[in-house]
């Protein structure tokens, strides 16, 4: 049963289900909210490689690769974390903070990696979700959100570089940098002219 419900908890947040869940909530509720949510477990994608090369600390036994922090577990919580943040429905907050509780505990549960991993993930995730909440109280990121993706894109060339020189560039992690460029691309081509055009 344990296990039935750590693989539950999993496949919510796998990357297949949370783009489904960002185009939902992107297309229906809040661009703002649910764009910068994206782009955020997108950079994690770029800097969590970069961050297992650097501390070199391994997995529980039979596990591959190194384990902190973990990416699985940090790439949720900027996501989540961040509609946490955002959202100001009670019953959201409350489940979102099961989700993640549940997450954790079946990465740990799996033998994926050590709750020191975990909790690794949350530091950097808080301090990623922090600084971005920061940086939209002002202009020009609070009244064009999107214009975030160009300092992620910024920073995220020394995680890359780090990789490219240190262990060579990884899949997932040119795919997390593609997918900021992506969504700030689709957001002000096409959203942000349709919001101009309505305030007219």
């Amino acid at each position: 049963m344990s296990d039935l419900l750590a693989k539950f908890f999993l496949i919510l947040s796998q990357p297949e289900t949370v783009a489904v869940v960002f185009l939902i909530g992107f297309w229906f509720h809040d661009r703002a909210t649910w764009g910068i949510a994206i782009m955020l477990a997108a950079f994690s994608m770029v800097l969590n490689p970069a961050l297992k090369e650097f501390f070199q600390m391994p997995r529980p036994s039979g596990a591959e690769g190194y384990g902190f922090p973990s990416g699985h577990f940090q790439g949720a919580m900027c996501f989540y974390g961040w509609l946490f943040v955002k959202l100001h429905n009670n019953w959201a907050r409350l489940a979102i903070a099961i989700l993640l509780a549940g997450v954790g505990y079946a990465l740990v549960h799996m033998g994926f990696h050590f709750p020191r991993d975990i909790a690794g993930s949350i530091v950097v995730a808080s301090i990623i979700i922090g600084l971005t909440y920061a940086l939209l109280q002002r202009e020009p990121f609070k009244t064009k959100p999107y214009l975030l993706a160009c300092v992620l894109l910024g920073i995220g060339i020394l995680p890359l570089a780090y990789m490219l020189f240190h262990s060579g560039m990884q899949k997932h992690s040119l795919a997390g940098y593609v997918a900021i460029a992506a969504v700030m691309l689709v957001w002000w081509k096409f959203f942000q002219e349709k919001d101009e055009k309505e305030k007219v």
